[in-house]
């Protein structure tokens, strides 16, 4: 897990001449983390694990304290996912491609 280091990396793009380069890079590294501890199973639907997010929330907290003291529900909102999956989209797109 490299998530701690993206932080660290993070701060070291302020000493950088290529700034936008730096963040793009670190921003990538945590995608990376988050996907890696967020799988999408095949035919799951993407609604946010709260586990997932309180482990997150965990590994970041040791370089920022504050976000300790957030409420990860309150950081989700599956409105949007919602309104697809009523839709009958992943259905569909399950149905067609099934979960390629």
């Amino acid at each position: 897990m490299t998530v701690i280091p993206n932080l660290a990396s993070l701060r070291l793009c302020g000493r950088s001449s290529d700034f936008s380069s730096c963040v793009l890079s670190a921003a990538e590294g945590a995608y990376q983390d988050v996907a890696t501890l967020v799988p999408l199973e095949e035919g799951r639907k993407p609604y946010v694990s709260m586990e997932a997010m309180r482990i997150l929330q965990r590994l970041l907290a040791q370089g920022n304290p504050k976000i300790g003291s957030l409420k990860v529900e309150n950081l989700i909102d599956s409105t949007i996912i919602k309104k697809i999956e009523d839709s009958g989209f992943f259905e569909k797109m399950n149905s067609e491609y099934g979960g390629k």
